[in-house]
């Protein structure tokens, strides 16, 4: 028989030693690779210790979130040593375990796209942890997504109706209930305030609106009606006019007369009539919209009385007897 090569021998080797380092008693060892084998293996042909119940806890505890090489080093065993344990076992790593989500499956139960969940992982925005392998794959607590989901702040990036778990859309849909509050696209928020979708852009890169980017900008609706908000570009809003506070008192007083728009706008040296007659209407919307009418006329003491129930603006009795129509 031929001699065998030093690459066999290097192979036996390393196979006995594994073998070894799982518990595998050495006289059986031997008598599969050859006491040369053991020899390198296990210089002094000691068997290694047993594994204790700490080592098996803290095995189980540290996959899927350190490499085997780490938990080897930690327990002073070798990598295989600890692979070989595991199969032995029958340890699931964690992304296999009962109460762990894979990131496929996050995305199956909020339904939604699974890059939707890896951008989320990746931002930091929703919990996870990542395998130490080389695909290095996302894994979820069962536990974590549901609080995550829970939270309304967070329900811009999936619809809580289209969840599939019940007892998860379940706990939303009271959730819901108790909040009291919705998100707004932007196009929703220039609908309520008679303005264009860029309208709302511009005071939200300046900072006057808080929204949330998530493919397209997102606001909570009480963020959308908070007072004082002030658009002054785009089509409809009258940003070719002069909204100074004083020029709002001017044409809230105006209109209390009794002005009709077309006449506002002649009395403002307006000679674009049709397209200042429009705008007028649109700020006068959003003074009433806005709650800005009644702080007008505290501020600047018109002689005007406002009524917040039919939003009839009328001037008040003194100014009328002062000045009694012709």
């Amino acid at each position: 028989m031929p001699e065998r090569s030093r690459l066999d021998q290097l192979v036996d080797i390393g196979v006995a030693e594994a073998e070894i380092a799982t518990g595998r008693a050495p006289e059986v060892v031997v008598s599969e690779f050859g006491r040369i084998a053991i020899g390198q293996a296990k210089p002094n042909g000691s068997r290694p210790p047993r594994w204790a119940p700490w080592e098996d806890e803290f095995v189980q505890a540290k996959l899927g979130l350190l490499s085997l090489e780490a938990i080897g080093r930690r327990l002073g065993r070798s990598a295989n040593a600890v692979k070989i344990r595991q199969v032995r076992e029958g340890w699931r790593a964690p992304s296999r375990r009962e109460g762990w989500l894979t990131g496929h499956r996050a995305a199956k139960l909020l339904r939604v796209d699974v890059h939707a969940i890896m951008r989320l992982c990746q931002g930091g925005v929703l919990p996870h942890r990542r395998t130490p392998n080389v695909r290095s794959d996302y894994f979820i607590r069962r536990q974590d997504l549901y609080s995550w989901a829970l939270n309304p702040m967070n329900w811009l990036y999936f619809r809580p109706e289209r969840v599939l778990d019940p007892r998860l859309r379940r706990m939303l849909e009271l959730r819901r209930q108790r909040w009291g509050d919705e998100w707004w696209t932007t196009g929703q928020a220039a609908t309520y305030h008679g303005v264009e979708s860029g309208d709302v852009e511009r005071l939200i890169l300046r900072g006057e609106i808080h929204a949330v980017r998530w493919g397209n900008w997102r606001l909570l609706r009480s963020e959308a009606m908070k007072a004082g908000l002030w658009f002054v570009k785009g089509k409809g809003t009258g940003s070719d006019l002069d909204w100074s506070e004083e020029g709002d008192a001017f044409l809230v007083r105006s209109r209390a007369a009794g002005d009709e728009y077309v006449i506002i706008a002649h009395k403002m040296g307006r000679q674009d009539i049709p397209a200042a007659v429009r705008s007028l209407g649109y700020r006068m919307k959003w003074l009433r919209n806005n709650g800005q009418l009644e702080w007008l006329i505290a501020k600047y003491d018109l002689p005007v009385r406002y009524d917040p129930q039919t939003h009839e603006l009328s001037l008040s009795q003194e100014t009328r007897n002062a000045n009694p129509p012709e």
